[in-house]
């Protein structure tokens, strides 16, 4: 079986249930140059490239990128600076005007200067700007981790949404969830919240535990929303804009909306008028 965007999560679980002996995966987008293939069977890639390919033939680069300032990291030469494995950053390809890997562009000549960027290991070089953080282990195998623009700072760390969905969809009684940031206030950064679609198997006490257990402390989700769909993109995305927007006053939500208090009731806590008024005055800068 062959197909794109299969959970790392759902994988194990979906090739025992119908009793698939392979899966396929795949990484590409329609106006880029980059293509990635997982023949090997690896649970959780989205492609494989033997190093030598990497450096010849298919000279795809992971490259360090601030999420917080949405800008590409460079080096004291101007250059950028490759990923070490297993460490996330914006995938590039090459951009070679021989017709392999020429990006043709869109209609708007601003739009597609910003998909492109020059003078990347070398002068004159020239690379396609993917807009998505992947990560390459030493064998070649490439794991989609998020999408720019997805991914959001709290604490000093990068909190990558979709590593984090992954975690708590294992988690019983959920069947859909959605992480992005929210906007905090007297800290910079975002706090992560969880929009969730549950169950009655949902235990929310447990799920306090599981986090703790689970997630590193900058990842927890400080925020729960219950909701009852979850919106996507006709690529099957979730859409994350609109509820980032929203934030957690519970005078514009109306869905259940809790807190996670680690000071006094080391509990996830219904958001209340007087619970929101006491988040905004507290003071959430303090390193975790």
């Amino acid at each position: 079986m062959i197909g794109n965007g299969l959970r790392p999560s759902l994988w194990p679980k979906f090739q025992e249930r119908f009793g698939i002996k392979q899966i396929g995966e795949f990484y590409a987008a329609t106006e880029g140059t980059a293509s990635l293939f997982n023949m090997t069977g690896k649970k959780g890639a989205v492609g494989y490239v033997p190093q030598i390919l990497l450096k010849t033939a298919l000279p795809l680069a992971i490259i360090k990128y601030d999420v917080d300032k949405d800008e590409v990291i460079r080096g004291k030469d101007g250059f950028c600076i490759r990923c070490e494995y297993n460490e996330a950053g914006q995938l590039l390809s090459p951009l070679v005007q021989d017709g392999s890997l020429d990006f043709k562009g869109y209609t708007s000549k601003a739009a597609t200067e910003k998909k492109i960027i020059r003078d990347v290991f070398k002068k004159g070089d020239c690379f396609f700007m993917t807009g998505d953080l992947l990560k390459v282990d030493a064998d070649g195998h490439f794991y989609f981790v998020d999408r720019i623009g997805d991914t959001f700072r709290w604490k000093g760390e990068n909190v990558a949404t979709g590593e984090v969905e992954a975690v708590l969809k294992d988690f019983p009684g959920i069947k859909e969830v959605n992480v992005y940031g929210v906007a905090m206030p007297n800290t910079a950064g975002r706090a992560g919240m969880a929009y969730m679609i549950v169950d009655s198997n949902f235990d929310l006490k447990k799920f306090y535990d599981y986090t703790h257990e689970k997630l590193p402390s900058y990842a927890i989700p400080l925020f729960l929303r219950y909701g009852q769909e979850i919106d996507i993109t006709g690529t099957f995305k979730y859409m994350k804009t609109a509820k980032r927007n929203e934030g957690f006053d519970p005078k514009i939500i109306k869905e259940p909306l809790f807190y996670r208090d680690n000071k006094q009731a080391k509990a996830y806590i219904p958001i209340t008028e007087a619970v929101y008024e006491k988040i905004m005055r507290e003071d959430h800068t303090a390193k975790l």
